[in-house]
């Protein structure tokens, strides 16, 4: 939190699966958005998009419960259906009837979740390189360099993943791989969960949705992703970010608060 650049306060909220930690910054009477991160990391990921975001919003960065970060379960999420719950509750707990949501990697395959089930919740959804298998097949540098991370965790394959995944590569120190790094390591008995979808069900998503990806993205073919989310999201405006890998928050992070920003408006 050393790295935080605006003024924060630090909150944890009671949801049915246990203690939810939460990173809070600008206005108190500002409109909230709810920022998830993604696979082996934490609600401080979200520092490189904080500034501009908390000038005109109320963020509340979510340590997601069954991730690294200061969120405690009581028991893990099993199901969508447990994700839903334990988002609700966090919701229900800082008092947000109505909200944005952005999700990066696995926090957009919990936003959309989301937003299947309780569209009468969310205003707008951004989603940076959603974790959804229905955008396309894992590239052949997924194989290279992503599986070795989840099969074998050690320092040196989630070194290797970053320096692919990202266009400004492995900064040695930099907190959010040091992060990564450690989850990797000590999650490793947890098995990365990303909810399955039917196309059905994201024909029927109603939230008007900002998709952004890299076009170095390491999940999926950047182009027949967007044009594939483009056949199964009714309300969609997409963008391909240049020079930008899956860390497309850290490779590009003013133009992909300029791009959010401009959507939310």
């Amino acid at each position: 939190m050393a790295a935080w650049p605006v003024p924060y306060q630090q909150l944890d909220v009671s949801t049915g699966f246990g203690c939810t930690h939460l990173i809070v910054s600008g206005p108190e009477e500002a409109p909230p958005i709810l920022l998830l991160h993604g696979n082996l990391s934490s609600a401080n990921n979200w520092s490189d998009l904080i500034t501009g975001l908390s000038q005109g919003y109320r963020t509340y960065c979510i340590d997601i419960i069954d991730e690294i970060g200061l969120s405690r379960p009581s028991r893990l999420p099993k199901s969508r259906a447990d994700y839903n719950a334990w988002l609700f509750d966090v919701s229900e707990q800082i008092k947000t009837p109505r909200f944005d949501v952005i999700g990066c990697s696995k926090g957009g395959s919990l936003a959309v979740n989301f937003a299947i089930s309780h569209p009468d919740r969310l205003n707008h959804m951004v989603l940076l390189a959603p974790g959804i298998a229905n955008l396309g097949k894992p590239t052949v540098d997924w194989a290279l360099y992503g599986a070795p991370m989840v099969l074998f965790p050690s320092r040196l394959t989630v070194k290797r993943f970053i320096q692919r995944a990202s266009t400004q590569g492995y900064i040695e120190g930099n907190p959010v791989f040091e992060l990564m790094i450690a989850g990797a390591k000590n999650l490793k008995s947890l098995v990365p969960y990303q909810p399955s979808y039917k196309d059905e069900e994201l024909r029927q998503v109603r939230t008007p949705t900002l998709l952004l990806i890299g076009d170095r993205e390491i999940l999926y073919e950047p182009r027949k992703a967007i044009e594939r989310a483009g056949q199964l999201l009714p309300d969609l405006r997409t963008h391909i970010v240049p020079d930008a890998g899956h860390f497309l928050t850290m490779d590009q992070p003013v133009v992909v608060n300029r791009l959010i920003q401009d959507f939310l408006r």
